[in-house]
Formats: structure tokens, C-alpha cells, sequence
């Protein structure tokens, strides 16, 4: 079967605007939307070539329509691209000329010519090592940025100091932009429901730049990536969160599907800026009645977080609808 097609036959899951790996479905043409080029799920191909041949010894890069090197239960491709393929040898060769450099250097300061000082004594053992710590210091290097971000936005909150917090979430900002570049952009993990295989299927109306902001209005629509979401009626009752406190209320448009596993991750994937005054002290669950109408997409970046959550609007909340702790 190709990689993303629905099973045929099988139930259909709750309408979301996720598909196969977590990309957009354009529902108008059928077509996966994966940021540099489409996705036919029908052919299990990409319908544009992809403009980077990252490894043209491998056979398989030659086939610029395939997808991840026909191996798609071990490889993704968040963005019809392959950014790390790029990142990784470059990375690699920067080590392996810090490798031989220094070798060279060595040899330099010993009194060698530089004609003598270029090869005598060169270990290939030193340069293969630098190329392989280059490699994955370009790899690593997004996870690490990451780490010391939440790890400052926390000191910040522990110490009350916005300096540090602010500073956690530039490098958070920074994290999410070199994570981009390495491994291409970045789609969120999907949290709704999913096929038995783990394949999400498209529905509702979708609204977006050539479709017009829709019923939300420009405003709101601006707070989803790409100012795009899926108008959905929800076929069964659904629960949704929200984290609050300070200036903001238990009770707002604004909802995820996502349950927040802390702080951090839900201002983050959120993208909850700090100047709105929500201190995100407290989590509101509500059991949304089958036949609601929500609108869905993914949270945009605001002021240097990434987003990237899943995040639900809707009007006409009821209190009634919440759920005591």
C-alpha cells in the first residue's frame, strides 16, 4: 500500500487537517502539503522533484519523486526536502579539516616546512573522528540549544527573574530556527486521533490565504501557522485543554487537544507570549458536545517561540462543559 494512503473500509477517525506523517491535507485536490512540494498518497511519490540530490552516489536519490528513499518506516521528511543531508556533511567536513588542521599545525610548530608539514605523520584516524564529531555536533546542536533554553525559562520562574525567563525563550526561539535549517521545518506532533496504522485522515472545510480568514476573522485566523485551519464539526464528544492564570481566564476561545505536560512544553507549543500576562498556573479541561463546530490548525510563532501545537478555536463556551480536576 502506499505510504499515507487510508485503509480502505476502515472508521473514519475525527476530522482533522493532519495527514500522513503530520502534514497539511489539502482536501481540495487530495494532495499532502509538505512546505517545498506535494505529496499524492495515491502513488506514494512526491508530484514535484525535489530540487536537492543530497547523495548523487546512491541510486536511490536519483528518484527525485521517491519518498525517503522508499524506506518510510525508518525515515520522515518533515519538509520535501532533506536538510539534514546537507547540514551532516557539511558538519562532517568542517571536523575533518579541524582534524587535519591541527595535525598540520603540529607539525608546523615542531620546525617542519609547510611542504613536509602537510603530510608527514598525518593520522587519517584523527581526521575520520573530527568528521564524524562534526557531523553530530551539526546534529545535536538544535537539542542542545533546546535544553539550555527550558533550563533558563525555568531558573527564570524559579527566581522570578524575567531577565533569565526572557532569555530562555530567545534561546528557545533560537533552538526552533537552527532546528529548521537543519532538519527542515518542523511539524507538530499530532494530538487527536489517529487510523490503527497511526495515519491521520483530512476532513471539514479548510480556510487559509486563497480561501479567505474565514469565520474566525483575520485576527484570529493570524494565530494559526500560514493564517490556516480546518472548520470542523467534532462527531463525538471531545475533550480539550487549556492552561491559564494571571490575566488570563479559565474560560477563553482559545483550546488544544493536547494534554499539557508542563509549563514550559505548553508555552512553547503554544506559543504563549509572556507579555499577554498568562502565567500558566493551571490547567481547565472541557468535554466539547458531538455536533460543536471548532476551528483547528497549529499555533503560529509568537514572539520567539516556535509554536507549532495543536490549537483549537471555538465560539460559545459553556461552563457547563467543564470537567472538576
Amino acid at each position: 500500500m502506499p505510504y499515507g494512503k487510508g485503509r480502505a473500509g476502515q472508521a473514519a477517525p475525527l476530522p482533522s487537517e493532519q495527514a500522513f506523517t503530520g502534514q497539511a491535507l489539502d482536501t481540495s485536490t487530495g494532495l499532502m502539503y509538505y512546505g517545498a512540494r506535494y505529496y499524492d498518497s495515491s502513488l506514494g511519490r512526491f508530484i514535484q522533484p525535489d530540487t536537492i540530490v543530497p547523495q548523487p552516489g546512491n541510486p536511490q536519490n536519483l528518484n527525485r519523486y521517491s519518498y525517503v528513499n522508499n524506506n518510510p518506516l525508518r525515515y520522515t521528511d518533515p519538509s520535501g526536502h532533506c536538510p539534514w543531508c546537507i547540514a551532516a556533511p557539511i558538519g562532517a567536513l568542517i571536523g575533518a579539516g579541524i582534524g587535519y588542521g591541527t595535525q598540520v599545525y603540529g607539525n608546523l610548530n615542531s620546525g617542519m616546512q609547510l611542504n613536509a608539514a602537510l603530510t608527514t605523520d598525518i593520522d587519517r584516524g584523527k581526521i575520520a573522528a573530527g568528521a564524524v564529531l562534526g557531523a553530530t555536533a551539526v546534529l545535536a546542536a538544535p537539542f542542545a540549544i533546546a535544553a539550555a533554553g527550558e533550563a533558563l525559562m525555568g531558573a527564570g520562574v524559579a527566581a522570578n527573574s524575567a531577565a533569565l525567563f526572557s532569555t530562555g525563550i530567545a534561546t528557545a526561539g533560537a533552538a526552533t530556527k537552527l532546528s529548521s535549517l537543519v532538519y527542515g521545518a518542523a511539524s507538530a506532533a499530532p494530538a487527536i486521533a489517529e487510523s490503527a496504522d497511526g495515519i491521520i485522515q483530512g476532513g471539514g472545510k479548510r480556510w487559509g490565504p486563497y480561501t479567505g480568514a474565514g469565520p474566525i476573522g483575520e485576527e484570529n485566523a493570524k494565530l494559526f501557522r500560514s493564517a490556516s485551519y480546518t472548520e470542523i464539526k467534532v462527531p463525538e464528544e471531545t475533550t480539550l485543554y487549556r492552561v491559564y492564570g494571571g490575566n488570563a481566564r479559565q474560560i477563553s476561545n482559545w483550546w488544544s487537544r493536547t494534554q499539557p505536560s508542563g509549563p514550559m512544553q505548553a508555552r512553547i507549543d503554544s506559543a504563549i507570549d509572556p507579555s499577554w500576562g498568562n502565567t500558566i498556573e493551571s490547567v481547565a479541561t472541557i468535554r466539547v458536545p458531538a455536533g460543536t463546530t471548532i476551528y483547528e490548525g497549529f499555533a503560529s510563532e509568537q514572539g520567539g517561540l516556535g509554536g507549532g501545537g495543536n490549537q483549537v478555536y471555538m465560539y460559545g463556551v459553556n461552563p457547563a462543559w467543564l470537567v472538576e480536576p
